[in-house]
This record gives structure tokens, C-alpha cells and sequence, in this order.
């Protein structure tokens, strides 16, 4: 992980395909202070960077985790659909020009606090679902309808994620399920023409197909592009 300065900006810009709103919420005193979501972000990225390594992914193509603080902003190698390239304390998704993941203190203590830390980690995993998409060759979206199955397939590498850490004892699942069926259902997008994320029901079931059969699973959304060899 690094903090934020102030990077050259390549000539090829990349629209941010994920951004995550999630209102700030009142809930139970929380094992994190808002001061410490550098040290969530940090051990959740190496959690899903351990996994990905595991299933064979070289360390050296890994993308960068880059923590935004509240208040501050670094410029990146995406655009977003108002043509800014910066990102924020709310900044929440994968740049795949610089091969980084932007995760902003704000979004990810509003989620915290909402749901844990099981809630936000499945979001995190799967802004490292667009990487593995990436490097596997997935094929990149071009309309809003493909995006959608885009965003599902990331939920599905998601749920292969939380999947491997319920076999390794690391979580409770009837919790974290809980604490993810809530953040996703909180993130989806509306049954609406144009949308380009998954509804609540979609992203469940992609990220319960993961839970259930691992990243082989996820294969389903790109038959030809499978996600392992």
C-alpha cells in the first residue's frame, strides 16, 4: 500500500467502471476507529492478494492498493463519466491503465460500520475480480448490458474469495453471508433500462455461485475466457 502523490497520467484513459455510495449510519461501537480503515484496507488486500497467489496468479502482476484518507485525493490513469481522473475519500474500484485499487477512508468506514468487516471485504474482493478479469482476458464491456454481467462474474470472484476463507475456518459464515447479502443488496442497482450493475438478486446469486462452486463457477459468465486453466 502507498499514499496518495502524484502520479503521471497515462494518454489512455479508462472510464472507473465501479463507485460505491453508502450513506453514513449509526450502528454498534465498532473494534475499528475511522482512523484505523488504513489497517482494514491493508490486511483485506493482502487477504484477497494471499488467495489470488494461491490460485496461481503471479505476485508481480498484482495490482496496488492505494488508500485515500479522508480529505485527500491522487489522480489516476481512469476517468470517471464526468471526466475527472481523481479519486477520493470515497473513491471505491480498480483502474485497470495503472493497476491499481482506489479504496477512499470515507466509503470504507460508512460500509464498516454498516456491516463489519466481512461486508466490505467481499467489496474489495471483488475490485480485485476486475483484475483477475483483466489478466485472464475477459472480454471488456461495451455496453451497459454487458457490463452487468461484467460486475456479476466480479461478485461470483467474490463469493469464490469468502468461499476459500469459510474452508479455512477464518469467518462465520452464516454471519458473513448476512453481513454481504446486506452490502450487496445496498449496492445494487435498480431494475431500470441503462443500468449497469446487477440488482440485488443478481448479485446475491453470482456471489453465492462463487460461495458455493469457487472460481471455476465464475467461469459460467465467459465460457471461452475461463478464469483458471
Amino acid at each position: 500500500m502507498r499514499t496518495p502523490g502524484n502520479p503521471a497520467i497515462s494518454a489512455a484513459l479508462l472510464t472507473i467502471a465501479c463507485a460505491v455510495v453508502i450513506a453514513p449510519i449509526a450502528g454498534a461501537a465498532p473494534d475499528y476507529r475511522s482512523d484505523q480503515m488504513d489497517d482494514l484496507a491493508e490486511s483485506g488486500a493482502r487477504m484477497v492478494t494471499d488467495y489470488l497467489i494461491g490460485i496461481g496468479v503471479s505476485a508481480a502482476s498484482l495490482p496496488e492498493m492505494i488508500f485515500i484518507p479522508s480529505g485527500a485525493g491522487v489522480d489516476s490513469q481512469c476517468i470517471d463519466v464526468t471526466g475527472d481522473n481523481n479519486q477520493d475519500d470515497r473513491a471505491w474500484n480498480y483502474c485497470p491503465t495503472d493497476n491499481h485499487v482506489y479504496i477512499g477512508q470515507n466509503t470504507l468506514w460508512d460500509s464498516y460500520r454498516q456491516y463489519g468487516s466481512t461486508g466490505p471485504l467481499s467489496g474489495l474482493a471483488h475490485e480485485y475480480g476486475h483484475y483477475l478479469q483483466s489478466v485472464m482476458g475477459v472480454p471488456k464491456p461495451n455496453t451497459a448490458s454487458d457490463t452487468i454481467g461484467n460486475e456479476n462474474q466480479a461478485d461470483c470472484i467474490s463469493g469464490a474469495f469468502l468461499g476459500y476463507l469459510r474452508d479455512r475456518a477464518e469467518g462465520s459464515p452464516a454471519q458473513d453471508l448476512g453481513s454481504v447479502e446486506q452490502y450487496l443488496t445496498a449496492t445494487a442497482s435498480v431494475e431500470a433500462p441503462g443500468r449497469d450493475h446487477g440488482t440485488a438478486a443478481e448479485r446475491i446469486e453470482s456471489f453465492e455461485l462463487g460461495y458455493a462452486g469457487a472460481l471455476p463457477a465464475c467461469s459460467r459468465f465467459y465460457p471461452a475466457t475461463p478464469l483458471t486453466a
